[in-house]
């Protein structure tokens, strides 16, 4: 799963409220409702344009960790604190967890051909372990729902992966946790991520 499910942490982030962000009810927004063929979404960071009210409604548990990277970081892509094996990253992204639970998101800093992104979203489906989320919205154009059944994490484990290309931007969102009952989750968590990406550049 290394091309979609790999998020690389290199730094713990502070988090910063958009004050000029709307008080609406966490995840209150789901793919479905959005026309995502015409979402341009930025090849910039964007972490902080995520409401931590969306974040925690996503992990369904108080946020503990916050973690961010971007393009040209050398960091360790598989999270593994025993290994010294880094690579240096070409994306911009983030990761939070709770207590169990974790969602993160990441933008691939060089552009994307429609002819790449096809491709990665052949090589996303075949992974192993991974299943199409039945009636999931589009996310991009091409775009890929997966769940992913984490076996070292024991029985009922599982990612769920959104990724697609806006643009020529190839835009990935994560939510691992029991796979019982997370699909809408996955979905509305996606949609918030969609909206903090897409979001005109700050001033």
């Amino acid at each position: 799963m290394a091309t979609l499910l790999s998020a690389a942490v290199v730094a713990v982030g502070v988090w910063k409220e958009r004050p000029d962000k709307p008080a609406t009810p966490p995840l209150s927004t789901s793919l479905a409702s959005l026309d995502t063929s015409v979402v341009t979404v930025r090849r910039a960071p964007f972490c902080s344009a995520l409401r931590q009210a969306d974040v925690e409604a996503a992990l369904e548990e108080p946020l503990l960790t916050t973690d961010t990277w971007g393009n040209g970081d050398q960091t360790d892509l598989d999270n593994d604190a025993s290994t010294k094996d880094s690579d240096v990253v070409h994306e911009f992204g983030c990761r939070w967890a709770g207590g169990d639970d974790a969602v993160a998101a990441w933008v691939f800093a060089p552009p994307i051909t429609g002819a790449r992104a096809t491709a990665l979203a052949t090589e996303a489906t075949k992974q192993s372990g991974c299943t199409s989320i039945p009636g999931a919205a589009p996310f991009g154009a091409p775009s890929v729902a997966l769940e992913c059944v984490r076996s070292t994490e024991g029985s009922g484990w599982s990612d769920f992966v959104y990724a697609g290309l806006f643009g020529d931007t190839w835009l990935t969102c994560t939510l691992t946790g029991m796979s019982n009952g997370r699909t809408d989750l996955a979905d509305r968590w996606c949609a918030a991520v969609l909206g903090a990406a897409s979001a005109p550049a700050a001033g």
